[in-house]
């Protein structure tokens, strides 16, 4: 989210609109903020529910408000979207307020109290919203389903990257990766970015190299990333006597060598409200195979940009990584089509200027 931020702060049209941030103190995103010469007004806020804490922190986003006096409001996230309904409570005046959902709210795993507790809230904070934006016509649909949104209110805008600056990271640094990791010049890499938590559907791609293995003896499957599940893919790897071959590097800050590095790349998600690295890993060259989950066929159409498969499904995810390895002209037309679609409908001007225009819409 933080990235999402800083990505959409600095191809606003600063002549038209006069940005500041309201956000926890973090190192990164502060000098981020003031290479773009943007204001950031720290305040802490919880990532989990704490009544006592949301309540003073709405206080404080209060006198916030007071001072800066906005004209429009873009609110990103659930919890930083109820904070600030809290903070206007009270305000007269209330400039427009724009949600943007990022990502699933984690109520809908949750029980039924907590499932109906977070709809309820939901509806409550998008009735104070002038517009709420969606990351994939997926998550649209969930909000409308589930949480029984009025889908005049959404609109859905496609997180975009800046396709020149994550191709520059390319092959710099990618002799020192491979090796740290071990891989030979001879090695097929099979690779995966993303945190390690159950719903990245890890220990499927886990499950697939097993199979991979038997056909491609050279293979080596890397997944990047760090999270509470890494103990339970350690032990699958062990039992399946998969140590040599599948690594878990744990987090890379900077994944461009790792993209030059890596043959397929996939993503195995059981739940995933866009995919981002699904685009990084497209403009960096990579054929990419991925699950059918949440927003992933806005971005892999299959047999075009790219290969799907049911979700959990080990045998189809194995097929999908074997057709590719097999058949280069395959691999060419994704890469090809995949960079095109990155660089024609994914851009970072077309996320800011469609942003721009809910503003405008807004405002007017």
């Amino acid at each position: 989210m933080i990235r999402h931020l800083v990505d959409l702060l600095s191809h606003l049209d600063r002549e038209k609109y006069e940005p500041y941030t309201i956000a926890p103190p973090e190192n990164n995103l502060l000098s981020s903020l003031d290479a773009l010469g943007v204001t950031l007004y720290q305040l802490e806020i919880s990532d989990r529910p704490d009544p006592g804490k949301d309540i003073r922190t709405a206080f404080r986003l209060r006198t916030v408000f007071r001072k800066a006096r906005p004209d429009l409001l873009h609110v990103h996230g659930h919890k930083a979207a109820l904070v600030a309904v809290l903070a206007r409570a009270f305000l007269k005046d209330k400039a427009p307020m724009i949600v943007s959902v990022h990502n699933y709210p984690s109520y809908y795993k949750s029980n039924v109290i907590n499932r109906i507790a977070g709809s309820f809230a939901l509806r409550f904070i998008v009735r104070k919203a002038c517009k709420v934006i969606a990351v994939s016509d997926a998550v649209k649909r969930d909000l409308i389903k589930l949480d029984h949104l009025e889908a005049s209110r959404i609109v859905t805008i496609h997180n975009g990257i800046d396709a020149k600056a994550i191709a520059k990271n390319g092959e710099a640094g990618v002799d020192v990766l491979k090796e740290a990791l071990g891989i030979g010049d001879g090695d097929i890499v099979i690779g995966t970015a993303g945190r390690l938590i159950e719903g990245k559907g890890h220990l499927v791609l886990i499950e697939a190299a097993d199979q991979l293995l038997k056909d491609n003896p050279h293979a080596k499957v890397v997944i990047a990333g760090d999270g509470p599940e890494r103990k339970r893919l350690e032990d699958r790897i062990s039992t399946l006597k998969l140590k040599k071959s599948v690594i878990l590097p744990g987090f890379m800050d900077d994944l461009g060598p790792f993209f030059s590095l890596v043959d397929v790349f996939v993503l195995p998600s059981f739940s995933e409200a866009f995919g981002i690295v699904l685009l990084e890993a497209m403009n960096a060259g990579c054929p990419v195979v991925a699950s059918e989950a949440g927003g992933i066929p806005e971005i892999v159409r299959d047999g075009e940009t790219g290969l799907c498969f049911h979700a959990g499904d080990a045998d189809k995810l194995a097929a999908a990584v074997r057709r590719l390895l097999d058949d280069e002209g395959l691999r060419t037309k994704l890469i090809r089509n995949a960079k095109r679609m990155v660089k024609e409908e994914f851009s970072l001007d077309k996320m800011s200027q469609e942003t721009e225009k809910v503003y405008d819409g807004c405002l007017d």
